[in-house]
């Protein structure tokens, strides 16, 4: 029976070859609950005026209207977000295919370049096959959000204090409507922020298993002593 694979290894796998889905569930997620806040907040809004009759279709519309363009805005973000984290080297077993291809045909080119006659040719072969690798090198890690969890965590910080401050002013106020609404929104700020953490451990965890993957199939097969190994059939 194989051995099963790290939950940390399946875990960045997943963020590399699925991030539409990944920006999928992120926007669908954000978009629920700011949704939920915007109704609830829509509906205890309106119960005291003169909408009091309809404020249940007027707090689904709002609630509505407040998800959809806020999730796909996260589900964007998100997906931009995992776009650019730094993937595998190309010419590594875990690249995408696509990548090893393109490396592939860079080399082709650089060969024909070297083989050419004509300098203007070959200058030009040579200087496509580097805009094809330069474009496959990592994205450095204090420039990709997705790859460097301190941005992440810093940018839930200042959610949660812009969020929070607006909760409890809500609340101190006893504005229930408003501290619902600011209260889902803390929620998700806690979301982002314990995220954050955590996708930057399994990622650890992840490298140090391929690491580990790789110095294992480097080590050569030992025969155990006393053993005997079996001849050609």
């Amino acid at each position: 029976m194989p051995p099963t694979e790290p939950l940390a290894l399946r875990y960045q796998r997943f963020l590399h070859q699925r991030p539409t889905l990944v920006a999928w569930v992120a926007g669908l997620v954000a978009g629920l609950l700011f949704g939920l806040g915007m109704g609830i907040f829509s509906y205890l809004y309106l119960g005291t005026g003169a909408l009091g009759s309809v404020r249940v279709p007027l707090a689904l519309v709002f609630g509505l209207f407040g998800s959809v363009p806020f999730g796909a805005a996260m589900g964007i973000f998100i997906w931009i977000a995992q776009r650019n984290v730094a993937l595998p080297p190309p010419e590594s077993a875990e690249a995408h295919p696509a990548s090893r291809a393109r490396l592939r045909a860079s080399r082709r080119l650089l060969r024909r370049g070297a083989a050419a006659d004509d300098p203007t040719t070959a200058g030009l072969v040579v200087w496509q096959a580097r805009q094809m690798l330069r474009w496959q090198q990592r994205t450095p890690r204090w420039l990709s959000w997705a790859g460097n969890p301190v941005w992440q965590a810093l940018v839930a910080v200042l959610m949660l204090l812009m969020w929070g401050s607006q909760f409890v002013l809500a609340w101190r106020a006893e504005e229930t409507a408003e501290a619902l609404f600011w209260g889902c929104c803390v929620l998700l700020g806690v979301s982002m922020f314990v995220s954050a953490p955590l996708t930057a451990l399994y990622r650890r965890r992840a490298r140090r298993a391929l690491a580990a993957n790789v110095e294992l199939a480097a080590e050569p097969a030992t025969v155990p002593q006393g053993t005997v190994s079996p001849g050609p059939c």
